[in-house]
């Protein structure tokens, strides 16, 4: 299921002329996410977003950093854990999918 690329808008406005698509990604029977990307005008992907599950079945956002829809995503989003736990930074994608959390967090596993 694929939902066609648009533009974006807030309040009506797209001053950048940004537009995006989602998708369900369905890999093999492992893998049932969403996937949501960015697009600058020139076509790169600037920003790229998957929604499903961790190994031990939390709901899980992923979000690519740097403005580099096509990299590895650099932050983690618990939308069901308390407010600064819900944030965890992915310091290596080769790692993946064991994130860390930064040096200065009061959360460091």
């Amino acid at each position: 299921m694929k939902i066609a690329r648009f533009s974006l808008a807030h309040e009506g406005n797209n001053p950048r002329g940004i537009s995006a698509e989602v998708a369900a990604s369905v890999g093999a029977e492992n893998y049932r996410e969403i996937m949501g990307s960015a697009y600058a005008p020139d076509g790169r992907c600037i920003g790229d977003v998957v929604i499903g599950l961790n190994e031990k079945g939390d709901l899980r956002v992923l979000v690519t950093t740097d403005g580099d829809g096509e990299g590895d995503h650099g932050i983690a989003v618990y939308p069901e854990r308390a407010g600064p736990l819900a944030i965890e930074v992915i310091e290596d994608a080769d790692d993946f999918p064991c994130p860390t959390r930064p040096a200065d967090s009061p959360r460091v596993r």
